[in-house]
């Protein structure tokens, strides 16, 4: 797993396995928060397996999400870095296991590899312009691009489905909409649109792409 962890992933595996044994395990509910926005903490955390959610709240109550992290990610290197208090919330969309880093654990590692803290600003600066994108995408792209866009973003094939791509979403309508900067209602009425007109099919928790063409224009009309 660490191989596909941007921090670690030029390692060798003798390396990659000595930051296996400096971290601890953590094993994460369902809806379970790990941080919380405005928390402290002085670790960061490697995404083993499952899922989770990365959101925070305004001044003015309102909730806004940043992603979808997946085994690979990372998350809580700022707090890992400057001691600050943490600026984001993030909760698992079903059961999780993560690598926990200490700051100290961390700091060794620096010292036997540099070039993880090289790989860090990498990964921080990618943060940034993610996080710039968000910010563009809610001024100057419609709902329905935003939508479009991360049903595609976060399809994967569907095994001997002839190219289909599904999403499977352990997110309520509220939660999808606050990644989407959207309101519940706007993303209930879209996902109905969308499937009458055949473009999804929704079965439990997941939302098969049967038109992506369709998707894709939503997305360039934005």
């Amino acid at each position: 797993m660490l191989s596909t962890t941007s921090i670690f992933s030029d390692l060798s595996e003798a390396d990659r396995a000595t930051v296996r044994s400096r971290c601890r395990r953590m094993a994460v509910g369902k809806k379970e928060e790990v941080v919380q926005q405005g928390g402290h903490g002085r670790e960061m955390y490697i995404v083993d397996k499952g899922r989770l959610r990365m959101s925070a709240v305004s001044e003015i109550g309102k909730e806004v999400g940043f992603g979808v992290l997946e085994p690979g990610d990372t998350f809580g290197e700022m707090a890992l870095l400057d001691g600050e208090l943490r600026s984001a919330t993030v909760t698992a969309l079903e059961p999780c296991e993560l690598l926990v880093l200490s700051r100290a654990a961390f700091e060794t590692l620096v010292a036997e590899c540099p070039s993880i803290a090289i790989n860090l600003m990498v990964i921080l600066s990618h943060r940034l312009r993610h996080t710039s994108r968000l910010y563009e995408n809610s001024v100057f792209m419609e709902v329905p691009g935003r939508l479009a866009q991360f049903l595609l973003q976060f399809s994967r094939p569907e095994d001997g489905n002839g190219g289909i791509a599904s999403v499977t979403v352990t997110l309520s309508q509220y939660e999808l909409g606050t990644l989407v900067n959207a309101s519940r209602e706007s993303v209930n009425k879209l996902l109905n649109e969308w499937e009458h007109q055949g473009v999804i099919q929704r079965k439990n928790s997941r939302i098969r792409i049967l038109d992506p063409i369709a998707l894709e224009q939503h997305l360039a009309l934005s």
